[in-house]
């Protein structure tokens, strides 16, 4: 495995015996058949590749960063103007659950491309194929994690009623979905201990 960040410590952090620092990101775009590309957002991931790839020659290049339809296109393009291949990766995960089995890759672009690299995908998380089109992955995963945003709101909506109450975030994390009860209290007691009439 060969690792490039802009920081080179945190690059550095990741090495071992079967890690390689790349000297720049040519290097590191040229030192494998897959790159997975994971930066904050889409225009610095197409402007490290654009700025770099001169020679791809089949390689795939899979950008894990936010994207529009309309930006994959054109990372799409740039990736295969240097002879290679684009595929659009959105990682539905937190960071502790990579390599875990809990993760889940949604994977878009040739399908060639993503069956060549499937076992190397499946080895980080369980990857799924979407289509062909560039950004479906992303806006697929968007599709599925939409249902869960009046969760987060709902979650924060009662943390804000117990800090109102001078109950503490402590005290209100690890009850998400169920009506929280302290030590002590009974099921016909308020969480301040007030009794219910």
């Amino acid at each position: 495995m060969t690792v490039w960040n802009r920081t080179r410590a945190k690059a550095g952090a990741l090495s071992g015996p079967r890690v390689r620092l790349a000297g720049s990101v040519a290097d590191a775009l040229t030192s494998s058949p897959l790159t997975i590309v994971s930066v904050s957002d889409h225009e610095s991931a197409r402007t490290l590749v654009e700025e770099a790839a001169r020679d791809l020659d089949g390689r795939v290049v899979a950008s894990a960063s936010f994207v529009t339809p309309e930006q994959a296109r054109a990372f799409a393009t740039v990736v295969s103007a240097a002879g290679g291949r684009y595929l659009d990766l959105e990682i539905i995960a937190w960071p502790s659950q990579v390599r875990s089995g809990a993760g889940v890759f949604l994977v878009s672009g040739p399908r060639t491309s993503y069956e060549a690299h499937r076992e190397r995908f499946e080895r980080i998380a369980r990857a799924t194929y979407v289509n062909a089109a560039p950004g479906s992955a992303y806006a697929s995963g968007m599709a599925v994690q939409v249902p869960w945003l009046p969760l987060a709101v709902g979650l924060l909506q009662g943390l804000r009623i117990a800090e109102s109450q001078d109950l503490s975030p402590a005290w209100f994390r690890g009850r998400p979905g169920a009506v929280p009860v302290p030590p002590g209290a009974t099921a016909r007691s308020d969480p301040r201990g007030a009794r219910s009439v």
